[in-house]
């Protein structure tokens, strides 16, 4: 009986600590020793890690800022080039610097110098292994009276070869 009790307890200690295991690197960080930059006047910053996909590390929050936001684009640049990367311009999603707003009509993206928009840019390191890319975005909100003030802002990093595998 002492023995089937020994064993009994055995594996259990081995599944749980193959769950703690597991679900420790499900929500580890997968860029340890890269901080994304969040500007200081961020309200209720949260990382998030495998975000938007797996490999992925994602830092979102509000700001209290007025359209076109410069001090904030020109905050990202400054931080992104102190930590080595490139500015890395794409047309569409990836990175266009530029305010956009979609045109309903065209059927496009077109730049804009209101809001609602949206803004993107995208880095790479020198070896062009790692992309960071930015959307910060003022969307129209009824029930916000302030949404031309307070922008949702997504910072985030991956692998290149992540980003062709996850599109």
């Amino acid at each position: 009986m002492r023995q089937v009790f020994k064993v009994t307890v055995s594996v259990f200690i081995l599944l749980m600590s193959a769950l703690i295991t597991s679900t420790k690197a499900a929500d580890s960080d997968p860029f340890p020793n890269i901080t994304l930059p969040v500007h200081a006047k961020a309200i209720n910053p949260t990382t998030k890690y495998n975000s938007p996909f797996n490999g992925a590390k994602t830092a979102v929050y509000t700001i209290k800022i007025s359209f076109p936001a410069k001090d904030l684009t020109d905050f990202y640049d400054s931080q992104l080039k102190k930590m080595g990367y490139e500015r890395f311009p794409q047309e569409g999603d990836g990175g266009t610097f530029e305010w956009m707003n979609f045109n309903n009509r065209s059927g496009q993206w077109e730049k804009t110098k209101s809001a609602p928009a949206r803004y993107t840019a995208a880095w790479v390191n020198q070896q062009q292994t790692l992309k960071i890319w930015l959307y910060i975005a003022y969307k129209y909100d009824g029930a916000n009276p302030e949404w031309t003030t307070t922008p949702f802002v997504s910072i985030n990093i991956g692998k290149l070869s992540d980003l062709k595998d996850a599109k």
